[in-house]
């Protein structure tokens, strides 16, 4: 998958995502020629800061009005963007949106992808 400057993305497995802020508007960038418009993409913003939630609020509603994606999904989970964030406290509660987000136990069709980021992208 491509790397557009200043948004950080890796694929850790086939569809789940892990970056930054900046990667939610770029998201199409990162997925071209492996979405197609009815792909199903979920943003899961991890961050408890309101003003970044905020933003990425308003990123994912942006990426929605492009009409690129079948359908935009955004999960807010609350979490603290620092190092010593207790991440296991949300953990069972984000694997389960990440695992209905790429639709696990089903069919898979149309092809799910699902973006977790925090701000910077070095916390997740």
């Amino acid at each position: 998958m491509g790397s557009p400057s200043s948004a950080q993305v890796a694929e850790i497995v086939p569809g789940l995502l892990v970056g930054n802020m900046t990667s939610i508007p770029k998201i199409d960038m990162f997925l071209e020629g492996h979405a197609t418009d009815e792909s199903i993409v979920t943003i899961l913003t991890v961050l408890s800061n309101q003003n970044l939630v905020r933003l990425a609020t308003d990123f994912t509603d942006k990426l929605r009005s492009r009409n690129i994606f079948r359908r935009v999904n955004h999960i807010v989970i609350s979490l603290r963007d620092s190092t010593d964030a207790d991440l296991l406290g949300v953990l069972p509660e984000t694997k389960n949106e990440i695992d209905t987000a790429l639709d696990v136990s089903g069919s898979s069709k149309p092809r799910r992808f699902c973006l977790v980021h925090c701000a910077k992208g070095d916390q997740r």
